[in-house]
């Protein structure tokens, strides 16, 4: 990561707050204006999805209106739209995208965007695998630029994207359901008197987790931070709120991570799974 991006992709996220509840959208912005028809974006969606059963709404091959569909008896929407989606400079996402460094010139070039839903009243892991592989279709039929991921609250390049749905095939791409959101730390600095790291994560919620945060960490580089934090998150979704207030973790005696229950330093009101990385 290079280190002037580190430091203008870096989020004052203490300012941040999170939702109550997170609506099981995505959004694709794209370049262009030319859509594919409804033919053609319905096979899009086939080729991942063969279960998928459309759902005809009157809308001609010419003219592409809603596109409906159900999936195992979940409702599965998109819709095309012929104009960029708004957007300010100042857009957490935007702010935090940290992994997108040109993300703010890129958006510029965005001509129209593409609204997709899964319909669920409490969202499993495995309806945001189903929206994650909705939106991988769209990406595909399209001229995309990049996904905003409201669960998670991160804007995606769409080879990362894609990459990571790619990657994990038939699983649910867990790295796309929370992000972290990175910051410099002044209150809590390394040793030596520099700022050090902190991070927290956003997207845990939307499955009834606590969210897990790090102030503190006096790496030279964030990475071992977002690592650990990522591997816990992914656990965490795939095991569930299972890990115990005062539980120690780690690959050795040297690498050793104890986690606490905590009031959130930087989203106040929530409790977290505070990490004390050694």
């Amino acid at each position: 990561m290079d280190e002037k991006n580190k430091e203008s992709a870096m989020t004052d996220i203490e300012n941040s707050q999170e939702p109550e509840t997170i609506p099981l959208l995505s959004f694709v912005m794209m370049k262009n204006t030319d859509f594919p028809t409804t033919d053609e974006m319905v096979g899009a969606i086939k080729k991942r999805i063969p279960e998928f059963e459309h759902t005809p709404e009157g809308n001609t091959q010419e003219e592409p209106g809603p596109i409906m569909g159900t999936v195992d008896g979940k409702i599965c929407a998109l819709m095309l739209i012929n104009a960029p989606n708004p957007l300010g400079p100042e857009e957490s996402f935007i702010q935090s995208a940290w992994w997108w460094p040109t993300i703010q010139k890129e958006v510029e070039a965005r001509k129209s965007h593409a609204v997709v839903t899964v319909m669920a009243g409490e969202p499993t892991i495995a309806d945001h695998a189903l929206l994650a592989r909705l939106t991988a279709a769209v990406i595909e039929s399209n001229d995309a630029i990049g996904v905003l991921w409201n669960g998670a609250d991160a804007a995606w390049r769409t080879d990362m994207f894609l990459g990571i749905v790619n990657q994990y095939g038939i699983e649910p791409p867990l790295p796309l359901f929370v992000s972290i959101k990175l910051g410099r730390d002044t209150e809590f600095p390394a040793k030596n008197g520099n700022p050090a790291w902190l991070g927290m994560t956003f997207g845990l919620r939307t499955f009834g987790i606590m969210e897990i945060e790090t102030r503190g960490f006096a790496g030279e580089t964030p990475e071992p931070m977002i690592d650990n934090m990522q591997n816990m998150a992914s656990y965490l979704l795939t095991s569930g709120p299972v890990v115990n207030d005062g539980d120690t973790v780690g690959l050795n005696e040297q690498s050793q991570i104890k986690i606490q229950f905590e009031d959130s330093t930087l989203n106040p009101g929530n409790q977290v799974y505070r990490l004390y990385i050694s």
